[in-house]
């Protein structure tokens, strides 16, 4: 009987175009998960697409490892270089963006870099050029001190309890330092599309399984269905476990095919890497590995 409705489901029309329709809105989807991700070449060229991850990948592997203070200390050492060759101009896009690219490798380190020099609820991207190779080292030590001075502030102070301020500045403690680091372009772009896909799955998901019951009221067909031996138990259990398995297979096969276009371009490195290496979870409060994290 489970068969037979499911095969209800997927014998109608609307729903035969619903499957098309979501099977065109999870190419749509994979294509801007793949194009989130840029490279700049050499002659200051922006590239997108399968060739620019895998660039970035290539480019950004050269800093895979523990984020010590030599480590800090020759991103500074190198960004201060390029800006002194390739200094970034508003008038001279072209040289800015050659700059840039020779910071791609480097810059989610650059990036916790002008995250830990700036203030708590601040972000200034430029902030790691003023950033001496003798300061850089304090980073960890400044991403505790901002979140204490900051709860200590006019604007936090009475927004949390003495006893929430203790624990929210032990979590910053607890975590383990120096990071380590590795690139995780290909959890960025997925996590950064994943909710509209679902959201669409979902949404589309639901027509399919609004005519299990009301198909019998439109048929003129419910008093036969319900009088029926096994209408009211095995018939409604039927409807009810043929909706769960086909929106549970379609949102889970969708799922799949969606991570798999986008890691098999960009990659699943990163994975194990706390999230905080990360620019957007560098103050986040909670301890996991970027594949873990889901908000």
């Amino acid at each position: 009987m489970i068969r037979f409705e499911i095969k209800k489901i997927f014998s109608k029309t609307a729903n035969k175009i619903g499957l098309i329709v979501l099977l065109a809105t999870l190419a749509v989807t994979c294509y801007f998960a793949i194009s989130y991700m840029d490279y700049v070449d050499e002659e200051g060229n922006t590239h997108t697409g399968i060739a620019a991850a895998r660039y970035l990948r290539d480019t950004k592997a050269e800093w895979e490892g523990l984020i010590t203070e030599d480590v800090l200390r020759e991103v500074i050492r190198q960004n201060r270089l390029i800006n002194e060759t390739y200094p970034d101009s508003p008038t001279d896009i072209k040289t800015s963006n050659i700059g840039y690219s020779k910071k791609q490798g480097f810059s989610d380190i650059r990036n916790l870099i002008n995250s830990g020099f700036s203030e708590f609820r601040e972000y200034n991207y430029y902030r790691a050029d003023s950033v001496s190779e003798d300061e850089v080292g304090k980073l960890y030590d400044n991403r505790i001190l901002n979140l204490e001075k900051w709860l200590n502030s006019d604007e936090a102070k009475d927004q949390f309890s003495e006893k929430e301020k203790v624990f929210l500045i032990s979590q910053y403690q607890k975590l383990e330092t120096p990071f380590y680091y590795e690139y995780a372009g290909g959890w960025s772009a997925a996590l950064e599309y994943a909710p509209t896909i679902i959201m669409l799955t979902v949404l589309i998901m639901s027509f399919f399984v609004a005519g299990i019951f009301s198909n019998e009221f439109g048929w003129k067909a419910d008093s036969v269905f319900f009088s029926a031996k096994y209408g009211r138990d095995r018939g409604t259990f039927s409807k009810i476990a043929a909706g769960l398995i086909v929106i549970t297979g379609v949102y889970w096969l969708v799922i799949l095919i969606y991570s798999a276009v986008v890691f098999s371009v960009a990659g699943i490195g990163g994975a194990n890497c706390v999230i905080q290496t990360s620019l957007a979870f560098w103050k986040s409060f909670t301890i996991l590995p970027i594949c873990r994290h889901t908000s």
